[in-house]
C-alpha cells in the first residue's frame, strides 16, 4: 500500500481481502519520489499487487494501468472516499 490517507485497520483490510501479514505500507513521510516508487513497485517481480490512493483524474495514472497490465502486477487505486466508506460502514 502507497500513501494510505488514513490509518488502516485489520478489518479494512479484511474487507478488501488483504491478508494484513503479507503487505507493505509505505506511509506518504516516507516517500520522496512517488512516481518512481509506484513504477518500481508495479515492475517489481517480487510484488503481486499495488494499492494506491491517487485521485481518478491523475494523469500519471494510465502510465501505472500500463505497467500494471505488461508486468502483471495488480493495481488496485482506491480514492480516499471510498477508504473512507469502508472505515465507517463497520
Amino acid at each position: 500500500m502507497i500513501a494510505p490517507p488514513q490509518p488502516l485497520t485489520k478489518s479494512m483490510l479484511r474487507q478488501l481481502n488483504i491478508n494484513s501479514k503479507r503487505i507493505l505500507v509505505i506511509q506518504q513521510r516516507q516517500i520522496t519520489h512517488f512516481d518512481n516508487l509506484m513504477r518500481d513497485a508495479l515492475t517489481c517481480s517480487t510484488c503481486c499487487a499495488v494499492i494506491s490512493f491517487l485521485p481518478q483524474n491523475c494523469p500519471e495514472l494510465d502510465d501505472y494501468h500500463y505497467l500494471s497490465a505488461k508486468y502483471g502486477t495488480e493495481l488496485v487505486n482506491l480514492d480516499s472516499n471510498q477508504t473512507y466508506q469502508l472505515n465507517t460502514t463497520h
